[in-house]
């Protein structure tokens, strides 16, 4: 089947065909590509109504001429409309091979690329451009010509036709056979000049300009308020990824996690990367359909407000039209089933950006309270309880010097040692026999004490018992001081025999 007619438009200027970095980089060119895929999209319904229309054509009480030269006029519509389905799958893998090289091209842009990564985006790179060789011949022909005219006024006239010649007669399609149309009701046609929108009622305005300029398929999808909610949904998930991504916590989404604190989501930032570079000229895409979208409803929601012999009105619709064209460079992206596909990527790339966001609020909300607590000092020893532990009892050993002022212990030794009694007795109570009692042989009361005191250590706090134990010690220090020496014990014993002697001898 031959190429289809240009109108005329072409780039001059160009004798040689270029690379694929050529073409994916010129946003006119990927523009152009997007608006052909979209005026070509396969519509077997309209086909069918042209196949049809030859039976109506046959059946008519027309003159044969008349017959003739309708048929004639339909065979060539049919053939128009084929050629324009036919252009769609090299239009689609085009745009499909652009979409994945500038995809690439983004990932490579990006800083902290690890090795590994880098070597896998330049491989599929070269994968690219090898596949790109098959389409270059589409390529180079759809910059140098532009087919959109002829794509758009061979559905454009496929419809008046059809228009022309149903008129109040179109049998249901069960009795005729009529491809594309399972149910029995009468099939519907595409809008046409009055403002109908066909299957999909409207509450658009019915009366448009006679020279129509618009897309009348375009038109169709603009005045569906079923698909703008999900349009209007769909741009929402859009925005707020965009808004994510632009918190200043989430900069360094645009970086590997190499070198940066650790968090369970950093396994996903590739993931992220990848499919947000994969998804970034669709997502764009939304954004800006919706502003068509909803300029073109604001002005049909005006339009019931207006004269419908004002000028404005005139304006307002012609405003419309211009939207429509407008739209056909989206025009792929808002039929019904990509449109639940589109709402499923952004859906998936929005949930992981909203793990991250989280992990790292959190996270940052945690390390500003610690930067708080480092601004003020504090010791490494910190006691939880303000307690007085008493001090560990002291021995006075030999050879120590001892304080200015003597222990309370040693002052009540002291003073026992100077009590009333014989004067032999104090000078017989010694430093040596105090050395000898407590460094020589130590009692058990006194060993005791300083288990006790060792216990006091240990815990930080005074037990029971070391205490009375500390108290038994001191009485028995007391005692200790206040009994005789061994000579005198002698002397009373030699006394006590002397007189037991004499008493058995006056008997």
């Amino acid at each position: 089947m031959g190429a289809p007619p240009t109108d005329g438009n072409s780039v001059s200027g160009t004798s040689s065909v270029k690379g694929i970095a050529f073409y994916a980089h010129d946003a006119e060119f990927y523009r152009k590509v997007k608006i052909l895929e979209s005026l070509t999209r396969p519509d077997r319904q309209l086909y069918g109504y042209l196949e049809f229309m030859l039976l109506v054509i046959r059946d008519s009480r027309a003159s044969p001429e008349i017959k003739e030269a309708d048929k004639k006029e339909c065979t060539q519509l049919m053939r128009d409309v084929q050629n324009v389905t036919s252009a769609h799958g090299n239009y689609a893998e085009l745009r499909k091979i652009l979409d994945k090289y500038r995809a690439v091209s983004r990932s490579l842009q990006r800083g902290h690329v690890a090795p590994e990564r880098y070597a896998e985006l330049r491989s599929d790179l070269e994968k690219l451009e090898e596949q790109f060789k098959g389409n270059e011949r589409t390529a180079f022909r759809t910059f140098i010509f532009n087919n959109a005219s002829y794509y758009r006024e061979s559905i454009r006239k496929a419809n008046s036709f059809i228009r022309k010649h149903a008129g109040q007669t179109l049998p249901s399609s069960h009795d005729h056979g009529l491809p594309g149309v399972s149910s029995g009701n009468p099939p519907t046609l595409g809008p046409d000049s009055s403002g109908d929108t066909g299957g999909r009622h409207s509450d658009a305005p019915q009366n448009t300009p006679a020279s129509d300029a618009g897309n009348e398929e375009m038109r169709t999808l603009l005045n569906d308020r079923t698909l703008l909610t999900r349009w209007h949904k769909l741009q929402a998930t859009a925005n707020k990824i965009e808004e994510i991504l632009h918190d200043p916590l989430m900069n360094d989404i645009n970086l590997y996690a190499a070198g940066s604190p650790y968090f369970l989501s950093n396994a996903w930032i590739p993931k992220i990367q990848e499919q947000y570079d994969t998804n970034y000229d669709t997502l764009s895409d939304i954004r800006h359909a919706w502003h068509i979208y909803e300029r073109y409803n604001d002005i049909s929601d005006e339009l019931r407000k207006v004269d419908p012999k004002s000028l404005k009105k005139s304006e307002l619709i012609e405003e419309q039209r211009r939207l429509e064209l407008a739209f056909e460079e989206y025009g792929t992206l808002a039929h019904d089933m990509y449109v639940g596909y589109l709402d499923w990527r952004a859906s998936n790339i929005l949930y992981m950006l909203e793990q991250v966001e989280g992990e790292r609020k959190k996270s940052q909300s945690t390390s500003t309270v610690h930067k708080t607590s480092r601004q003020v000092p504090t010791p490494l020893e910190v006691t939880p309880l303000q307690q007085t532990v008493p001090k560990e009892p002291t021995i006075s050993q030999p050879n120590q010097t001892n304080d200015t002022k003597p222990s309370p212990r040693r002052r009540q030794r002291n003073e026992a040692m100077q009590s009333p009694g014989p004067k032999k007795w104090n000078k017989t109570v010694t430093t040596p026999r105090r050395a000898k009692t407590y460094e020589l042989k130590p009692s058990p009361l006194a060993t005791n004490q300083k288990t006790s005191t060792t216990e006091i250590e240990e815990t930080g706090q005074p037990s029971c018992e070391a205490a009375e134990e500390s108290i038994t010690c001191y009485m028995h220090d007391i005692n200790d001081s206040q009994k005789s020496s061994g000579f005198a014990t002698m002397g009373i014993t030699v006394i006590r025999t002397m007189v037991a002697v004499g008493a058995i001898a006056m008997m």
